[in-house]
């Protein structure tokens, strides 16, 4: 029979030192002990509510510092200063119009700083080059027009209205056979979209907005119109007529004028 420690000691007290305990005396009963395994099983068996609490407020805690740290990046890139090219080369007279204004035209000067958006003017009997970034530049004749429509890490998109110009590409170290120019390079013309494929010099002459000539002196560049597009290999010119269904032809380019040399 199983009896209570309280017991056991009131009956040894009565019993003389030396003398054997009763065989009925038996050690007390063992308080059955729930067996632990894994610390966080114990913990939620003891604790369910307190795990629960923890464990909600945890999830809230990452939910609430991805939001932190989402927003810390936002306002990072937001603050971070757009791209910004300049006038790097002014020979006679330059006009810079600012972003959406189109008629506040003013005389710009060597280092002009530029932006996305911005508009350039190349006077009579002058010549201008636009440094775009460490790699493309953009060369202007006289009586030329061109606008940045866009200028990011990723993309150059330039608008050319009227006149003579080259876009120059600079030979990167880092581009490897097959791989595409970083950033892409789009130049837009009245009826003809040009995008150069691998570092060179390409010519885009616009004398209105239905003629268009596009020359490669040097690389390779895809040309885009209405009805398709077509591969422009070096020293090649193609010529595009036309404005809603504009036609092309491709031919053998003419030899380098003065503005090449």
């Amino acid at each position: 029979m199983v009896q209570t420690a309280t017991e056991v000691e009131d009956y040894a007290n009565t019993v003389e030192p030396g003398s054997p305990l009763p065989a009925r005396i038996l050690v007390p009963a063992r308080v059955p002990v729930p067996v632990l395994t894994h610390p966080a099983l114990s913990c939620r068996q003891f604790f369910p509510g307190f795990i629960n609490s923890v464990a909600r407020h945890g999830v809230v805690a990452a939910i609430l510092f991805s939001i932190v740290l989402s927003s810390a990046v936002i306002s990072r890139a937001q603050d971070e200063p757009p791209p910004v090219a300049r006038l790097s080369v002014v020979d006679g007279e330059a006009s810079v119009l600012r972003g959406d204004d189109t008629t506040s035209w003013a005389t710009a000067a060597a280092n002009t700083p530029l932006i996305a958006g911005d508009a350039v003017f190349a006077g009579p009997d002058s010549r201008l080059e636009l440094q775009l970034d460490h790699n493309n530049v953009l060369r202007l004749a006289r009586q030329t027009q061109v606008r940045i429509a866009n200028l990011t890490e990723d993309q150059i998109q330039i608008e050319v209205s009227q006149g003579l110009a080259d876009f120059v590409v600079l030979r990167d170290a880092d581009l490897g056979e097959g791989a595409r120019l970083e950033p892409s390079v789009e130049i837009d013309t009245p009826n003809v979209a040009v995008r150069p494929l691998i570092p060179g010099v390409y010519r885009i002459q616009v004398d209105s907005d239905s003629h268009v000539e596009i020359t490669v002196r040097k690389g390779q560049a895809e040309v885009f119109t209405p009805e398709g597009s077509t591969t422009v290999e070096r020293d090649k010119t193609i010529t595009v007529e036309g404005t809603d269904s504009p036609e092309y032809r491709l031919a053998q380019a003419d030899e380098p004028d003065d503005w090449d040399g």
